[in-house]
């Protein structure tokens, strides 16, 4: 069975909703992949949540998914990179 690890790379950013999506996003993806834990089909997961200072002017998506690939726990052998803007539904 997999133990999954989802990497959301993340920044506040002005006139973006991302705090309030980061508030959708983490109940939701909990809820999906106990869900996955339930029916057996993963053993476990962990939601890396990796984020950029403000002070940088450009949103670098590429070093913040590397950063967290590198912070991912030993233990973890499957990495699914997912932006905070998209749910999953549940029938997938």
């Amino acid at each position: 069975m997999k133990n999954i690890a989802i990497i959301v790379p993340f920044r506040i950013q002005e006139g973006q909703n991302r705090a309030w999506e980061l508030s959708q996003f983490i109940p939701h993806m909990t809820r999906f992949l106990n869900n996955l834990v339930c029916l057996k089909k993963i053993n476990k997961f962990h939601i890396y949540v990796i984020q950029q200072n403000q002070s940088q002017k450009k949103f670098n998506r590429g070093i913040l998914l590397n950063i967290g690939a590198k912070l991912v726990h030993p233990s973890y052998d499957t990495l699914i990179f997912h932006d905070v803007d998209l749910l999953p539904q549940e029938d997938l």
